[in-house]
């Protein structure tokens, strides 16, 4: 015990929001909610490889317990205006920058648990577990009816998790209030019906997915429309939810480059940005767009501004018109009607 709290407090002097250790077999229910899933969304097959996540022990014979922590992105302050086209958490999620406050806490506390003479595993992409299932078997918070995970702090987090070599355990009693039954606000809220009733997600029609994918429902001019102002993400069922209300009001540190970074993300500043820039300056940070299909860049903008009623003068759309992709074309093309 008196290693697992001195685990503990090692991350969470390290800047984690909360740290817990829980046993591989806790994740063994996990595997069983990735099957329900599957049933009830058959077509969300990249679901399957979820089910490795509940069998840590035959991934890794070694480890012996888990590791799990979490980091509020409410601690961070937003810049006004245009980032409200991406989901919250794009905007302070740069986990693949070493040079962020986040990827320089978890190498801290890698390093900080092997120098304790433990082996450690750490891989965030894809991950060494189920990172909710093991934040809620920690007892660090609940999964609340829109699925998303609920710490002291609301949802807006990441969560991560490390592999041990020690058999060690130290969890929580996180003390919350659960969803009232009569509450809907989330699943009203999702414009898409990705979330048809509590508990229950449709990965596959959410916004986030869908502007971050390359799919073609996307061209679907019904389920464009409900994309709204969304460029990359969604945050509708989060801000609709009143575990969520005002935590973001709390923020005080300033996320590095942020406010600058700003400036490039209004839908009308992304469609008159060259692609090598798009290329250098946004896929690096919003790395769901893979390299291969930046033009989803071009056309989620436009998308956004069409939905908007802000129609680009002929100016911005006429370079649009003879663009390498096709989509992009027809979009720019038909926005002049």
């Amino acid at each position: 015990m008196a290693l697992a709290k001195k685990i503990v407090e090692l991350g969470l002097s390290l800047g984690l929001s909360q740290v817990g250790i829980i046993r591989p077999g806790a994740m063994e229910g996990y595997g069983d909610r990735v099957r329900e899933r599957l049933a009830k969304t058959p077509e969300a097959t990249f679901l399957e490889k979820l089910i490795g996540f509940s069998r840590v022990t035959e991934q890794h014979p070694w480890a012996k317990a888990i590791v799990v922590a979490t980091m509020n992105y409410t601690r961070y302050k937003l810049p006004p205006g245009p980032p409200k086209h991406f989901g919250k958490s794009y905007l302070v999620d740069n986990r693949r920058n070493p040079q962020s406050p986040d990827a320089i806490r978890v190498k801290a506390f890698t390093a900080a648990m092997a120098d304790l003479g433990l082996k450690v595993a750490h891989d965030e992409h894809p991950g060494v577990t189920g990172m909710r299932w093991a934040a809620m078997s920690a007892g660090l918070g609940q999964i609340r009816r829109n699925n998303f995970f609920y710490g002291q702090n609301g949802s807006f987090m990441a969560i991560t998790a490390w592999l041990i070599d020690r058999e060690l355990e130290f969890l929580y009693e996180t003390p919350q209030k659960p969803c009232a039954e009569s509450c809907r606000r989330c699943l009203n809220a999702c414009p898409t019906g990705s979330l048809s009733a509590p508990f229950t997600m449709d990965m596959t029609r959410c916004v986030s997915f869908l502007t971050t994918v390359n799919d073609d429902r996307v061209h679907d001019p019904q389920t464009r429309k409900a994309f709204g102002s969304w460029v990359y993400g969604c945050d509708a069922c989060q801000d609709a939810c009143p575990h969520d209300k005002g935590q973001w009001d709390r923020g005080s540190e300033d996320f590095p480059n942020l406010s600058a970074l700003a400036k490039r993300l209004s839908p009308l500043a992304i469609i008159r940005t060259p692609y090598a820039d798009v290329a250098n300056f946004l896929a690096p940070k919003f790395f769901y767009l893979k390299p291969d299909y930046l033009w989803r860049w071009k056309y989620n903008a436009l998308n956004a501004l069409e939905n908007l009623g802000q129609i680009p003068e002929p100016n911005d759309l006429r370079p649009l018109w003879s663009d390498e992709n096709d989509q992009v074309r027809r979009l720019a093309h038909n926005l002049l009607g």
